[in-house]
């Protein structure tokens, strides 16, 4: 096993600045003693994300920092942290000689696949290995771009991440990066050491049915027709009225849709393939549905099937592979980071702490800390770093 150790730790407390102090201090007790070497950093927009981040940089100075803003609250071993000014968490990495770590960032002035670029290559050049994983934050919208910048730079090496969010999609989110808190851009964590065990899987908790089409017209994240029809009209053939006002006013299709959203087969295991999945977001009279990925023309889309007890009891099976992937028992386990989707986090309502007792129930006192995002990242064994809506993403490491 590798001398890797982590810690976590989370504060509501009402003042941002002794909300940060409280979480680290909790952290850096589960260290043992040894100095932190990254820190992982969630915050709600409650506080202020500058704030926030001059507090971090306060309180562990030198350690390179990583993280965005979460919706509806710090997912965390004890549960969903959300007091009556929001929650802070972190999520703190040490290692004498095992594991190495490092952070890169940059904003989108240059374009998102430039930035993806930049990040990757502030990684590229405090090792002379590729990292053995790279987790990801990004402000929500270009996350496609993002991914394939990383690629140009760092190709094949898995990216696990959620997209920065707050708590009603009206532009609040943040990403933290080692310098700063900015609203739009993407920041990047690196880990390096072959002695690391990591088990990381990104999957959505929604099963295919039967009904299917072709995207026979699209821009970019706007459906437009599907085998020639209005993409209004198929969506509300297979979904039903529940709808129907969006359909025919247009209208926002969030909360309608969070259980049935639509998935494009993308390979993976061949039992059970990989779809990625796209949230609809928002219909328009005159026929196209906006979604939260990219829909290219001539894919077939999927009509997707979820439930409660789907989005709650996939973290069991996230766990499974996690661990069966790096081989650990769960005894041996680190530290977790959870990636959970927002809309999945407001279809399940309070449920999402079931979500977190049933991976406490696993892996007992492992130090966690966990976002709700607005677009989840992770890599797909034969197909690659995705970018997904309606997803949980897990990384285990010991």
């Amino acid at each position: 096993m590798s001398d890797l150790v982590m810690g976590a730790g989370h504060s509501a407390a009402q003042e941002t600045r002794a909300a940060v102090r409280e979480a680290v201090d909790v952290a850096r007790r589960a260290l043992g003693g040894k100095a932190p070497r990254l820190a992982i950093v969630a915050a709600t927009v409650d506080h202020d994300a500058s704030a926030v981040h001059a507090a971090f940089r306060e309180a562990l100075p030198g350690v390179p920092l990583h993280g965005a803003t979460t919706s509806l609250g710090v997912l965390t071993g004890s549960g969903v942290v959300m007091g009556s000014n929001g929650g802070v968490g972190v999520l703190l990495f040490g290692s004498e000689k095992d594991a190495s770590f490092a952070a890169g960032s940059a904003d989108f002035a240059e374009g998102a696949r430039e930035a993806g670029r930049k990040a990757a290559r502030a990684l590229q050049s405090s090792s002379g290995e590729a990292p053995r994983l790279v987790f990801i934050a990004a402000t929500p919208g270009r996350e496609e771009e993002v991914l394939a910048g990383i690629g140009d730079v760092l190709p094949g090496v898995p990216v696990f991440g959620g997209s920065a969010a707050d708590h009603a999609i009206v532009g609040q989110w943040s990403v933290f990066t080692n310098g700063g808190a900015i609203k739009e851009g993407v920041s990047l964590a690196g880990l390096w050491g072959a002695p690391l065990r990591i088990g990381a899987v990104l999957e959505g908790p929604y099963e295919p049915t039967d009904k299917r089409a072709v995207i026979t017209a699209s821009k970019g994240r706007a459906i437009e027709t599907l085998d020639g029809r209005a993409a209004t009209e198929v969506l509300h053939g297979w979904i039903g009225d529940s709808i129907a006002h969006e359909v025919r006013e247009g209208g926002n299709l969030l909360m309608q849709t969070a259980m049935t959203p639509v998935g494009i087969a993308r390979g993976g295991d061949e039992a059970r393939p990989f779809y990625l999945l796209l949230h609809p977001a928002q219909a328009h009279p005159a026929g196209p549905v906006d979604v939260f990925a990219e829909a290219p023309e001539g894919a077939t889309i999927c009509l997707m099937s979820g439930s409660a007890d789907s989005l709650v009891g996939i973290v069991d099976r996230l766990v499974d592979r996690c661990l069966a992937t790096a081989n650990l028992e769960p005894k041996d386990a680190r530290g977790a980071f959870l990636i959970y989707c927002a809309g999945c986090a407001g279809a399940v309502g309070g449920r999402i702490e079931e979500v977190l007792s049933r991976l406490k129930n696993r892996l007992g006192d492992v130090p966690l800390l966990g976002f709700c995002t607005f677009g989840e990242q992770g890599h797909v064994p034969g197909v690659g770093n995705v970018h997904s809506n309606l997803s949980v993403a897990l990384v285990i490491a010991g």
